[in-house]
């Protein structure tokens, strides 16, 4: 592990753009012989799973992964039947050259793979704390309930030994 970037409420382009320009230079200089992102990636409110994903060399393996879990099972946005499909690479004649435009599709990819898993950290974080929170009022409310019998049941003796204690005084 060469770096550490924690992921906080906000996430900025800014940020973004640090952690690809970092990444990219060290992969380019060859200092790094590869670059991986690893983050929890968000399924369900009660599931996620830990992730790991190659920014650099950028391969169409992992960017098929990655548009995979954009994509939700379940819902209106769910991707179709017949899953996601990459169309064959084809030949095309770039200008102002392939180069260029390499140089600068390239970071923008990158970047939309650590956006991405930041999001999904951000999100399974998110869920972590909601279902934490939900645990911790449903314990609290389970204990005022046992608290306010115990309180109901050494109220109820305290009256019964009063009253025992009245009527056999009387008699």
């Amino acid at each position: 592990m060469e770096a550490f970037h924690p992921n906080t409420d906000e996430i900025s382009a800014e940020l973004v753009q640090e952690i690809v320009t970092e990444v990219s230079n060290r992969f380019v200089s060859g200092a790094v012989d590869s670059v991986k992102i690893v983050y929890q990636n968000f399924i369900s409110t009660f599931e996620q799973r830990p992730a790991v994903r190659t920014i650099f060399p950028l391969s169409l393996v992992e960017l098929e992964k990655v548009v995979a879990g954009i994509a939700p099972a379940k819902g209106a946005f769910s991707r179709s039947e017949k899953g996601i499909a990459f169309r064959a690479v084809r030949s095309y004649t770039v200008e102002p050259g392939e180069r260029e435009v390499l140089d600068a599709i390239l970071p923008r990819l990158a970047g939309i793979f650590v956006y991405h898993a930041l999001l999904e950290s951000q999100a399974s974080e998110h869920s972590a704390r909601m279902v934490a929170m939900k645990s911790a009022s449903d314990k609290s409310e389970e204990m005022a309930h046992s608290l306010t019998l115990k309180f109901n049941k050494a109220r109820q003796s305290a009256i019964t030994r009063e009253v025992s204690e009245i009527i056999s005084g009387t008699i």
